[in-house]
């Protein structure tokens, strides 16, 4: 069954991607998300997320900050992503310190993300031969 991938439910994908405690499937009758276990993934009615885990999390903030030109942010931002444990907490709490890096960061990790939803998107409209 197909389903259209509306803002309201990119928005809910994007959600669950970064919840690494739950597991989620596209309910592409309701066009919704449910817990994985209400169902299983048949690719006819219950579609699961793309891969999405803390590596991928990881190389996020990376990118993000090899990219940056605010030096004293970038520097500061790159020795959390190295110090080893705590890095996304880290990450969190010096972005904090540069509210505007903050906002482009926001703004940043939702359009890669959602670019991502996309192409999963559509790669599942070639097999459905959209």
């Amino acid at each position: 069954m197909v389903f259209r991938l509306t803002d309201s439910l990119a928005d809910r994908i994007l959600q669950a991607l970064e919840n690494q405690e739950q597991c989620f499937l596209v309910d592409a009758a309701r066009e919704q998300l449910v817990p994985a276990g209400a169902g299983g993934a048949d690719d006819n009615y219950f579609y699961t997320l793309p891969e999405w885990d803390s590596a991928d999390g990881f190389r996020l903030m990376e990118e993000f900050v090899d990219g940056l030109h605010a030096p004293l942010a970038r520097d500061r931002l790159h020795a959390v992503l190295h110090s080893g444990r705590g890095v996304f907490r880290g990450f969190k709490d010096e972005l904090k310190e540069f509210p505007e890096v903050e906002k482009m960061w926001h703004r940043y990790k939702n359009q890669k993300m959602r670019n991502y939803i996309g192409g999963c998107y559509n790669e599942l409209g070639e097999i459905w031969g959209l």
